[in-house]
Parts: structure tokens; sequence; C-alpha cells
């Protein structure tokens, strides 16, 4: 591959990532699970985003000093919070920090976490991953019904279009710095009432 048809083909796709990024919304603030300390966020992308596009975008999210990954669901309570929390509906074709590296055997080996936090625990739905598309199915996406563990889990190729990803925060944030992010959403309160 030529120099110049690399550098084409990374223009491109840093094109794509800082317009995903750009048309992403946050559906709510970020929500804390006492469990862990770890505070996990919604993220809707209007014309919707690859996996690899979330993987990037889910890492430059930041909140309290904290930067994000795409979410990781160690147990069936972590699920059944995600989805009381935001929803079945809420969470429907967002991106899950899964995905299978290439080479693994299919349609269930080598699912991976993007933080290496063990695989141990899963919420696929019934007869998933499946491994059905044409292209391969190689990253976790909430998708189908709930579960008795919340929001169920699909395998799909990593590079379809889907709403948006869930970011999680691993940083517990200082109390200092809550009080700092906190008197700055008031600074921007008053600003805007003025």
């Amino acid at each position: 591959m030529s120099k110049q048809h690399w550098s084409r083909n990374a223009a491109r796709a840093l094109l794509g990532t800082v317009l995903s990024v750009a048309a992403a919304t946050a559906i709510s603030a970020p929500t804390r699970w006492d469990v862990n300390g770890h505070y996990y966020e919604v993220i809707e992308v209007s014309g919707g985003i690859v996996w690899a596009d979330a993987r990037a975008a889910a890492q430059t999210t930041s909140h309290f000093g904290a930067s994000g990954h795409l979410v990781t669901v160690g147990s069936a309570e972590e699920s059944r919070f995600l989805t009381a929390s935001f929803g079945g509906d809420g969470l429907e074709n967002h991106w899950l920090g899964l995905f299978q590296p290439v080479g693994s055997s299919e349609p269930d080996g080598g699912w991976t976490w993007v933080n290496g936090e063990s695989f141990s625990y899963n919420n696929w739905w019934p007869g998933e991953p499946n491994d059905s598309g044409i292209d391969g199915e190689n990253a976790g996406v909430f998708q189908h019904g709930i579960t008795g563990d919340g929001k169920g889990w699909n395998d799909l190729n990593s590079d379809w279009l889907v709403n948006g990803y869930v970011v999680e925060f691993d940083v517990v944030p200082e109390p200092t710095m809550l009080m700092l992010f906190a008197g700055g959403l008031l600074g921007l309160t008053l600003t805007r009432r003025r």
C-alpha cells in the first residue's frame, strides 16, 4: 500500500471519528452505580456510529477528570442497573465494549472486553452470539429484549451503524473534583440565566 493511499485512508477514518463525535449527544448526565463507584453515560449519535469510532469517542469522553471507555458489564447486577437506569429502549442498538479478535473461533470464541477485564459474565440474547452476518459479527451491542439480567446482547458486524454507545468511567472522582464540577455547573447555570 502506498504512503499516499494510507494517508488518504487514515484521513477518512479520522474525519469519520471527528464527525461521529461532533454528532454525539448524551441522553442524560453520567449515572453513578454505588456498588463500584463507576459512572455510565448513554451517547446517541445522529446518523449512527461504527464500533471502532464509538471506542475512540468513548476514550475521548471525560467527566470529573476521568476518561471513559465503552461499557464493560461484569455481572447480572451491573446489567440490571444499566437497564433500570437507561431503560431497554434507551440502550437499544448501543455498542458495548465487547469485541471478538480476528481469528477467534466462531461464533462464541475469544470475546474480550476493551479494558482487559475478564469475560466471565454475559447476557447474550437466546441464540446469540450466532455470527449470522454476511461479513461476520465481531462486536457486542445492546439489542433485542430484556432478560432477567436486563437488556440482552447481540453480536453485530463492527462496521454496521448503530444508534450510539455506552461510556463507563472507572476512575472514582475525588470529592474535591465533584465540588469543582458542581461549582462549574452552577456557574454555567447562573451565567445562562443572566
